[in-house]
């Protein structure tokens, strides 16, 4: 069973209904949508953010280490069990950057 729910409503207020889809490929809908309560769960998107803990040892570690490249950055913090992608490193030096002037920390 697919739970759907109009996101753009036109002329007329709808609420979530359930459809199944028989041998045929077509859709059908379970019971009575004007009956039936489908509470639906929070949406997610994305990764939580610092879900690990380690943002400040990885700032730390960037700041000691600003003349490295990206990739080689990603691999130091690798190396020092902290999981970061090279764009991660990017983003994180960009804003040490800009909060230090424009100049390196």
């Amino acid at each position: 069973m697919v739970l759907l729910e109009a996101i753009k409503q036109r002329d007329f207020e709808s609420v979530p209904f359930e459809v199944t889809s028989g041998t045929d490929c077509r859709l059908h809908i379970v019971g009575d949508p004007s009956l039936t309560v489908v509470k639906l769960a929070p949406r997610h998107r994305g990764n939580v953010a610092n879900k690990d803990g380690k943002d400040n040892a990885a700032i730390e570690l960037i700041k000691a280490n600003m003349k490295l490249s990206n990739a080689k950055m990603a691999e130091l913090l690798k190396g020092e069990g902290i999981k970061r992608g090279k764009d991660w490193v990017r983003a994180k030096r960009y804003e040490l950057i800009q909060a230090n002037g424009g100049q390196m920390p």
